[in-house]
C-alpha cells in the first residue's frame, strides 16, 4: 500500500498454480518488518478485493510459512519439525483482542499483529523476544546503527 503498487492477485496466482509466499522488507518498503502485521494486511486486502473468492486465513498462514520456504528452496524452514530452524512467534490467546479467534484458524490472520506485539519470538530455536523485551540484544546500539546507515542512503 505504501508503494501504491496495487493488490497482489493471490487468488488468481493460486488458481493457476503459481507459487506464492509472504515476507517483509525493511523500513523502506513496509515500515515495521512485522510478518504478523503483513499477514493481517494481506488477509484483509484479499477479502476486500476478492470477497468470497479470497484465500482463506489458513491458506494465507501457509503462504506466510511453507509458501515462502518453498519459494526460497529452503527445506530447513517453513514448518515446525525436528531438524528445522524453529523460527516462530507465539501469541497468548488470553487477550481481549483475540477472544474467540483461536477456535477458527481463519480468524487468526485478521487479528494478530494489529494492536499488541507478539508474546514470544524464537529464531533458530533461541528466544530473542519475550514479555515485550528483546533478550540478549542491546537495542539502542542497533537502532543508532540503522539510523546512521539510513541517513547515508538518503
Amino acid at each position: 500500500m505504501k508503494l501504491s503498487s496495487g493488490v497482489a492477485r493471490i487468488a488468481e496466482m493460486m488458481a493457476k498454480g503459481v507459487p506464492v509466499g509472504l515476507g517483509v522488507d525493511g523500513s523502506a518498503s513496509n515500515d515495521a518488518s512485522n510478518l504478523a502485521n503483513e499477514l493481517r494486511i494481506a488477509y484483509l486486502l484479499q477479502r476486500l478485493y476478492y470477497k468470497a473468492n479470497a484465500p482463506t486465513g489458513a491458506q494465507l498462514l501457509h503462504i506466510a510459512t511453507q509458501g515462502g520456504a518453498d519459494l526460497l528452496h529452503r527445506e530447513d524452514i517453513g514448518s515446525l519439525e525436528v531438524d528445522k530452524c524453529a523460527d516462530l512467534f507465539m501469541v497468548s490467546k488470553d487477550r481481549l483482542s483475540l477472544a474467540g479467534c483461536f477456535d477458527d484458524v481463519a480468524a487468526i490472520p485478521a487479528t494478530i499483529g494489529f494492536q499488541e506485539p507478539v508474546d514470544l519470538t524464537m529464531v533458530g530455536g533461541k528466544v530473542i523476544y519475550r514479555n515485550r523485551k528483546f533478550e540478549n540484544v542491546e537495542m539502542n546500539g542497533h537502532i543508532s546503527k540503522v539510523n546512521r546507515h539510513s541517513s547515508i542512503l538518503r
